[in-house]
């Protein structure tokens, strides 16, 4: 095992739109390891001995990282990253497939596409029994049912622990939508105040772990039979210069246990 000395996590490898949150995390990372990690949003050469971590990042890279390209292209997919969960026990909502889209339902279902950020996909609403619009489904990739709920969390899980535990509260001043918990629909994220219910951490930890993920932010809403259903996994959350720094911390711990491959 490594002492730390000759540690280091060279890149932050983020998308572009992820940039203000790469950035913290990489000069937290610079700080705390006492020598440079540069962000970067575009490819960098496939070598072992570049430690990075995949802030979403899809791009190809050497293995050698936290976070691999196998389990952020299934995250980064919402319906193969459900479909995934559904298989290996975790309570997700109920799913519907293209194939469905033409028939009713007794539940109410949120239609989405695979590929989104922040509810950009504007998701369409059906309610119970009553058929969608078929040019309007057509636009999109699954449906999901949608859990009535009064309260819904973000779990930020490194190697099955919590790092910080919030919930999802309305914006001061605005008028939150309460169908999608999203920043553009008015909502953001509070720390947790008092204990989390029972099962919240070990639900978020699950998910992170059956995707193939070091790190993830946890969806999970509660409905009002208790029940927590995962929402989604998130692999490059938004957050300001605290939460990087409790992400950097993980991060560097983390490098500093971990033999580099091949190393002698």
């Amino acid at each position: 095992m490594k002492d730390g000395r000759g540690s280091m996590i060279h890149y932050l490898k983020c998308f572009k739109r992820s940039h203000r949150t790469g950035r913290l995390l990489a000069t937290a990372i610079t700080e705390i390891q006492g020598q440079k990690c540069v962000y970067c949003n575009k490819d960098i050469p496939a070598r072992p001995e570049l430690r990075h971590i995949r802030w979403g990042s899809i791009f190809p890279t050497s293995d050698n990282g936290i976070n691999l390209l196998s389990g952020v292209r299934i995250a980064s997919n919402k319906l193969m990253a459900l479909v995934r969960l559904q298989s290996a026990g975790v309570l997700v909502p109920t799913l519907f497939m293209t194939n469905e889209f033409e028939s009713t339902s007794n539940v109410r279902r949120i239609f989405r596409k695979s590929s989104r950020q922040d509810a950009n996909d504007d998701p369409y609403f059906v309610a119970a029994n009553e058929l969608p619009d078929p040019s309007i489904a057509a636009e999109y990739d699954y449906a999901l049912e949608h859990i009535a709920s009064d309260r819904e969390y973000r779990v930020d899980i490194f190697d099955g622990q919590p790092i910080k535990i919030r919930e999802k509260t309305p914006i001061q001043g605005l008028e939150p939508s309460g169908d999608v918990r999203s920043s553009s629909r008015g909502w953001t994220t509070e720390i947790l105040k008092g204990s989390p219910c029972a099962g919240l951490v070990e639900t978020a930890a699950k998910a992170v772990s059956f995707l193939g993920l070091h790190f993830g932010a946890v969806d999970i809403v509660e409905g009002r039979d208790n029940r927590l259903f995962v929402l989604e996994v998130n692999t490059a959350p938004g957050m300001g210069a605290d939460g990087s720094m409790l992400y950097a911390i993980k991060f560097v711990e983390w490098d500093r246990a971990t033999p580099d491959p091949g190393a002698q």
